[in-house]
């Protein structure tokens, strides 16, 4: 197998409550095929009030656990200094905006005015990005995909990553990063349809709507691993750490733990599941995506939960599936990383990818 392109960078995943980072080396096999190996990954739990729903509240306490994260990767330290980062999805603003078509390709100007309506900040406050997706039929416009964050956000993420001795590349929004490793080169071969990813963390959902080798649509729902655990351990009378453990256990699995558990998490997905529908009746509504929705796929640590992916379908008529270690993913033998692992770091996975991409270091 041959060097395609050496680590120069990682990914970081920064989230309330866990630090993740995963280290991918590309490589090319015999027939010129690109495939991702595994160098190295390392996880943290990070204590309250570090970070808050995305929001950095004491740097120099958590660099010092970037730094530990760091010195403990599973294969060693991680001696890399350049780091590909995610910002909070709930912080960050993604807008599909139809624009008149101008003969310079530059439709981006012409937004300015129609971005101030529908976010609610000052452009002055925001670092701004754009992707032209296709012009609308009968032309004379153009789809356009513009990325917003605070600029107060970005600056403390570029900040916390310099106090801790790295290099800030990029910064990208959490669900481009799951989207590459969920779907990575789909539109070659799912041009039409509309693909539904559904991100389940232990502080939030992402539902992720992808078309045309795009995002069209991100929204987040409340409704997360932390929600569920926590209603478990107040029906129960139980410590979150004994609930947690019952939620691994038994899972939506009616032949586990018999109808004690089942009921409780049950509960909270039906919010989880108005709230997917809403997604798709806005999705529908607004002409995001004319291809059909043929599929949902999950992630994060929450997609764990035992036959939920089942219960998804069944409610959302929906054929819905858990996301799986992509076939161009290869691990060393003495690494342990499975299944259970990689839906916890689809993010920082996809942050690896885009860190081994030649043009983030400005070459062909």
């Amino acid at each position: 197998m041959l060097f395609d392109s050496i680590p120069r960078a990682f990914g970081l995943d920064i989230c309330d409550s866990k630090l993740r980072a995963l280290v991918l080396e590309r490589r090319r096999d015999w027939r010129g095929k690109i495939k991702y190996f595994l160098k190295n990954y390392s996880a943290i739990n990070l204590p309250a009030g570090l970070v808050v729903d995305g929001e950095i509240k004491d740097a120099e306490k958590l660099k010092i656990y970037i730094k530990n994260l760091l010195k403990n990767g599973v294969n060693g330290r991680i001696k890399i200094r350049g780091v590909i980062a995610a910002l909070p999805e709930t912080k960050t603003f993604l807008k599909e905006i139809t624009a008149p078509k101008t003969a310079n390709g530059d439709s981006f100007e012409l937004l300015k005015g129609e971005l101030e309506k529908q976010i609610p900040l000052s452009l002055d406050e925001l670092y701004l990005d754009s992707q032209e997706l296709e012009e609308v039929k009968n032309g004379g416009e153009v789809k356009i995909l513009v990325a917003a964050a605070p600029r107060g956000l970005v600056d403390s993420y570029t900040r916390l990553l310099e106090i801790s001795g790295l290099t800030p590349l990029v910064l990208e929004t959490e669900s481009l990063a799951i989207t590459r490793t969920l779907l990575g080169d789909a539109d070659d071969f799912m041009r039409d349809e509309t693909t539904v990813m559904v991100d389940i963390g232990a502080e939030r959902t992402g539902i992720i709507f992808w078309q045309n080798g795009s995002i069209r649509l991100s929204i987040t729902s409340p409704v997360s691993g932390k929600t569920i655990t926590a209603a478990i351990a107040k029906k129960e009378n139980i410590s979150l750490v004994e609930a947690e453990k019952l939620k691994i256990k038994c899972g939506l699995n009616p032949d586990k733990c018999g109808e004690i558990i089942r009921p409780i998490i049950m509960e909270n997905l039906e919010e989880l599941v108005k709230n997917i529908r809403s997604a798709l009746r806005f999705h529908q509504e607004r002409g995001l995506g004319a291809g059909k929705i043929e599929k949902l796929i999950l992630s994060g640590g929450g997609a764990n939960l035992e036959k939920l992916e089942n219960i998804l379908s069944q409610e959302l008529k929906i054929k819905t599936r858990q996301a799986t270690i992509p076939a161009e993913f290869i691990k060393p033998r003495f690494m342990a990383f499975n299944q259970e692992q990689f839906l916890s770091f689809v993010t920082a996975f996809g942050l690896a990818q885009r860190a081994v991409e030649d043009h983030v270091f400005g070459e062909k």
